[in-house]
């Protein structure tokens, strides 16, 4: 979702709420940070067409 996704300087943050494997009804929020050399090496590996279509 857009809301999860936020943009800080040279940084992007995404963060993740999933449901907890050991505990029922329980949730873990777990948040990633990437720099921008961090993305570029993400999009440099994978194959564009790949990544545009999953962002669909």
């Amino acid at each position: 979702m857009p809301e999860d996704v936020t943009m800080d300087g040279e940084e992007t943050v995404l963060t993740l709420i999933v449901k907890d494997i050991y505990s029922k009804g329980s949730n873990q929020r777990y948040t990633i940070t990437l720099s921008a050399d961090d993305l570029a090496m993400i999009l440099d590996s994978a194959d564009i067409a790949e990544v545009l279509k999953a962002a669909e």
